[in-house]
């Protein structure tokens, strides 16, 4: 049996028909034999893993009668003796072929690794096709290995659809030229992973020991599709059909932009919007840049479902965390090895980068010659930058060492610090006309009865000037504030499950945020959540964003319910939250303030400062749901339970107060 699966358009599929032809051209009989099985996939997706797409994958088992007679040396395990036995047996294949339909002039080789050449704007990129490649085994090998699956042996192979063999470096390499054969594949994977010999038979095997025992669920997992919820589409629908303001658009480039709003106004979406539009009508190379893994990875989501690659090609947008990409410029510029740890001396390292370029021991052409020679990594025509006003000032000045200031779109959270207790001034060291500041005051995100709690809960925890203006077209949205423990019953959240299935929604729509005290962190074991756990009890599906094995990936089915922790809430959103502990929460923040030594700060060491600091926080989380907001507390009293009833009993008609059993 051998089948084509995966995508149906496009240059992956037309190279998946070939392949499986030229299969067939020499092994005529895998078609009807059944102890043959060949799948060769169009269009794989790793969902969650930095490099995602995979034009081909083949998995194949073979029955033993499948052989071939190598032409090519390869050299045996052990001894390194270059080998050529009569045949060789092939009971197993896992292989990634990425594919080129590069014209001939546009690939040149350094020994035998591949470059190939893409224009933008008139100027030529050369892209390390070969290094690219090499990151594909691990990305699928690490896919694998998310789901639990035992990865096989994972040949990658490079498939220049318009260069013959003849114009190829010697071999041994990756490389395959036009004039393709099935025999040439088998002899270049025995090259780059020699076959076994036992007893005098030689055997060529992906899957080691001889047994295939997860073939069908590696190949179930490879033609996964992300299918989009109603919340998808509506969010969809917002980034790719959304009309921008001319005037933005004018400014793009030339001056920098700085959106400038509170949670729930818009400004993630803004950027993706911008990133869009750049992408779409100007094939442009957009980064966005984030400190939150999970924001990261809903964006890398969305950006999927609208088929947005990952390839370093003319056009791209890739979304990156700030340390990640940070991390690159700093080993780019030789100040950080490949196997030190970056965290561990981040801080001192960005202080010596910018000390360095300032002081002229890297020059501006040491600069421009990093960004031309590493262009996938760093030749960004764009970069926007999401929670622009939480960045330490070094970040904002070493990107300032590398870009311009018109490539830069700034989305500024005002008041809301993460990472800082002082917003970064973006406008610092820049002209007036060099910067455009828009202001976001309507809400987009929260039906209009959401805005108006958000208000009036700000009021009452002390942060009088915190305000959206509430969008009355989007009449609705509701409020259920949990006294007691969440898990004490099944009655509300089956009721919020049918609510949310009858609005058309998925349960993937749904968000849930945990404080540090329902983490779970055991030694020997991954960090998780108490609530993942009682949700799986449930019998519901889940994407646990707190557990370090999950947190950089997305959630890849409908059925997972979100969790994450508050840390890692904001930029996210969902039809309906459930912010679980959400007045331990607030405990937390306020006993986890403190003031900078040395930093003027805007609050004073007292306990209103502790207060507006956990109030701030506090707004994060409040200001994620679309129609449903669900806060849980404690059975005891808290100053935050005590402004929750407060404003329930000012609103009844919108906020429900709901008690359970425990504590």
């Amino acid at each position: 049996m051998i089948r084509v699966s995966g995508t149906t358009e496009g240059p992956e599929a037309n190279a998946a028909r070939d392949l499986c032809r030229i299969v067939l051209a020499s092994w005529p009989w895998v078609e009807h034999d059944p102890q043959a099985a060949i799948e060769i996939v169009a269009g794989v997706q790793c969902h969650g893993q930095s490099t995602r797409d995979l034009d081909i994958v083949l998995l194949a088992t073979f029955p033993s009668r499948a052989r071939y007679v190598p032409f090519l040396s390869f050299q045996r395990r052990g001894d390194h003796q270059w080998m050529k036995p009569a045949e060789v047996q092939v009971a197993s294949l896992c292989i990634i072929f990425e594919v080129k339909d590069n014209d001939p002039v546009d690939v040149r080789f350094e020994g035998t690794r591949l470059e190939v050449c893409y224009r933008h704007d008139g100027v030529e990129h050369w892209h390390g096709a070969s290094e690219q490649s090499f990151k594909q085994v691990f990305a699928l090998r690490n896919y694998l290995a998310a789901h639990y699956l035992d990865p096989p042996y994972i040949t990658n192979l490079i498939w220049l659809r318009q260069v013959p063999n003849a114009q190829l470096p010697r071999r041994p390499h990756n490389l395959l030229g036009n004039n393709l054969t099935w025999e040439l594949v088998l002899n270049t994977v025995a090259q780059l992973d020699p076959p076994h010999e036992h007893d005098g038979e030689w055997t060529l095997e992906a899957w080691r020991g001889g047994g295939q025992p997860n073939f069908q669920s590696v190949v179930r997992l490879l033609t996964l599709r992300l299918q989009p919820t109603r919340l998808d589409n509506v969010r969809m629908a917002r980034l790719v059909r959304s009309a921008l303001d001319a005037d933005w658009l004018r400014d793009l480039g030339v001056r920098q932009l700085i959106f400038r709003g509170r949670g729930g106004t818009g400004k993630t979406m803004i950027l993706l919007q911008l990133a869009w539009r750049l992408y779409e009508e100007q094939g442009a190379r957009v980064l966005v840049l984030t400190y939150n893994k999970a924001l990261m990875a809903d964006l890398r989501r969305l950006l999927t479902l609208v088929g947005v690659g990952d390839v370093a090609d003319a056009r791209s947008i890739q979304v990156q965390t700030v340390h990640s990409f940070l991390g690159s410029v700093l080993r780019g510029l030789g100040l950080l090895g490949l196997e030190e740890d970056l965290l561990a001396h981040y801080d001192a390292l960005k202080s010596e980068a910018l000390a360095l370029i300032r002081g002229g021991g890297l020059t501006t052409e040491d600069v421009e010659q990093l960004l031309r020679e590493r262009t996938e990594a760093f030749g960004w025509d764009f970069l926007l930058i999401d929670e622009g006003q939480d960045w330490p000032e070094d970040e904002r000045d070493l990107l300032r060492c590398l870009y311009p200031a018109g490539q830069f779109v700034i989305a500024d959270g005002m008041d809301q610090f993460v990472r800082s207790e002082s917003a970064c001034d973006w406008k610092a060291g820049l002209a007036k006309n060099q910067v455009r500041v828009i202001a976001l005051a309507r809400c987009l995100r929260m039906k209009a009865a959401l805005a108006d709690f958000a208000n009036a809960l700000a009021e009452e925890v002390g942060l009088g000037g915190w305000h959206v203006e509430a969008n009355r077209d989007a009449s609705g949205g509701r409020v259920i504030v949990v006294e007691g423990d969440y898990f004490a019953s099944r009655e509300l959240h089956d009721r919020l499950m049918r609510a949310n299935e009858a609005d058309g929604n998925q349960p993937v729509d749904t968000l849930v945020c945990v404080p540090p005290a329902l983490v779970i962190r055991e030694e020997g074991r991954a960090i998780r959540s108490v609530a993942a756990e009682k949700f799986a009890a449930w019998g519901h599906a889940v994407w646990d964003g707190v557990s370090t094995e999950v947190r950089d990936s997305y959630a890849t089915s409908t059925q997972q319910i979100r969790v994450v922790q508050y840390d890692s809430c904001r930029g996210l959103e969902g039809w309906i939250v459930i912010a679980l502990g959400i007045d331990e929460f607030f405990r937390y923040k306020e006993q986890s303030w403190h003031p900078s030594s040395g930093h003027d700060t805007p609050y004073s060491d007292d306990p209103a400062t502790r207060l507006r600091f956990a109030a701030r926080w506090l707004m994060i989380p409040l200001s994620r749901a679309v129609d449903t907001l669900v806060l849980q507390v404690r059975n005891d009293q808290s100053r935050l339970k005590e402004a929750l009833q407060r404003v329930a009993d000012r609103h009844p008609d919108f906020v429900e107060w709901y008690k359970t059993a425990g504590p």
